[in-house]
């Protein structure tokens, strides 16, 4: 499932849609996680003000370069 990019003002993309985790009850977040990247996701949104980062399985994403 092919996501539109969104070209920044710096050249670099990002997925059009990404899958938000802010309101996943936290015993199932991690599940859902890994089932929205099994469906395509490569955008997820951990919520990091929702502690949502620390309960997420640990994945290695396939980066194009250096995210700086």
């Amino acid at each position: 499932m092919p996501f539109h990019e969104i070209k920044l003002n710096d050249g670099r993309k990002i997925p059009q849609i990404g899958f938000g985790t802010w309101k996943i009850p936290q015993e199932v977040t991690a599940a859902q996680v890994n089932q929205a990247v099994e469906v395509g996701f490569d955008h997820i949104d951990t919520a990091q003000g929702g502690s949502r980062v620390s309960i997420l399985p640990p994945f290695q994403p396939q980066s194009p370069g250096p995210l700086d």
